[in-house]
């Protein structure tokens, strides 16, 4: 409850008082503070730059789809200006190439030519090719098909463009396997649809990212919720990312 003056949260909490309620506190919260446009919530880099600081080295990153590294990526920068180090998996052949040539001067990010799965093995793969499709269309690969179709008002006659691909699958195991000792800083995910999925997959119970940073435009009101509960029960804390992701910070 917000109360304008001193006098007047003194009358009311002796008002419920009399009444018979139990009163904890009155608090007064600014004008300033009311106005959600005036309030700025923790963001990616927020994280990142603390992280940074607290650790005093270049951080590691286990990032899940990558397309072609720099198209809407929130760790190309950092990658560029602060000596960044890690795994970027990314399933399409095209951007592994072109991901391969924009990090060749930088020996300790691995580019790996893959999916992320439970098990290793193949998988399908929907992506978008044609001639004279704008440039967007390109970041669009995801298992589900629905989920690509879910762009038709931006592109109509998108469903004549997909075009679905055979990709090898990989566990997460071997993804840690290539890290230095000790947890990823950072898991990024952006995957078209399948965040939810591959959230589940990481093992939380032995590995714990300071930093998670995940896709949520395309999951639903349940994936959405589980993902947090899943990442609740191992002490992370959350602030939505821009108005498609979601960021959680280990706070244990």
């Amino acid at each position: 409850m917000i109360l304008p003056t001193t006098g007047l949260r003194a009358g009311l909490r002796s008002l419920l008082l009399r009444a018979g309620y139990r009163v904890d506190s009155l608090r007064y919260v600014p004008r300033t503070l009311r106005d959600s446009a005036s309030v700025l919530p923790l963001t990616f880099d927020d994280a990142v730059c603390r992280r940074m600081v607290d650790v005093g080295r270049p951080l590691t990153v286990v990032q899940i789809g990558v397309h072609d590294g720099v198209t809407h990526d929130p760790l190309y920068r950092y990658f560029c200006d602060h000596g960044w180090t890690g795994v970027l998996v990314e399933p399409q052949p095209a951007d592994c190439r072109v991901l391969r040539t924009l990090h060749a001067s930088r020996p300790g990010i691995q580019v790996i030519e893959a999916a992320v799965g439970a098990t290793a093995g193949v998988s399908t793969l929907y992506t978008v090719k044609g001639e004279g499709l704008p440039a967007w269309t390109g970041g669009l690969a995801s298992f589900s098909r629905e989920t690509i179709l879910k762009h038709r008002d931006l592109l109509p006659g998108l469903e004549n463009h997909i075009v679905p691909v055979e990709v090898p699958v990989i566990p997460f195991e071997v993804l840690l396997s290539e890290l230095p000792e000790g947890a990823p800083d950072v898991l990024q995910i952006d995957t078209e649809g399948g965040d939810a999925d591959i959230l589940h997959l990481f093992p939380f119970e032995r590995v714990r990212p300071a930093i998670v940073h995940w896709e949520v435009k395309h999951l639903t009101l349940t994936q959405t919720d589980a993902c947090l509960d899943l990442l609740d029960s191992y002490g992370y804390r959350f602030a939505p990312s821009g108005g498609e992701d979601m960021l959680a910070v280990r706070s244990v």
